[in-house]
């Protein structure tokens, strides 16, 4: 599964945002804190995972990088598929 691409497709449709650099924070792309959890709960049905509280707060900050997301995003993945 390709997260960065399945992110950019959530973007896309409900945020009408187009590709972006990965590098870009995604306050600099015009989401702010309220979009971010709007955006968690679309990471999570998309993915079908369960952000954890641990992970919930750093994922739903305006800073936080695209990157950062896909990377959190892969992680849940592993430890969803038992690789962790």
């Amino acid at each position: 599964m390709d997260v960065e691409n399945k992110l950019y497709e959530i973007l896309k449709n409900e945020y009408a945002i187009e590709k972006v650099e990965i590098t870009a924070r995604c306050e600099d792309i015009g989401l702010d804190s309220l979009d971010m959890i709007e955006l968690a709960t679309y990471i999570e049905e998309e993915f079908e995972i369960e952000i954890k509280e641990e992970s919930y707060d750093d994922m739903t900050m305006a800073s936080v990088r695209l990157e950062q997301l896909i990377e959190e995003v892969e992680k849940l993945l592993e430890i969803k598929n038992g690789k962790e």
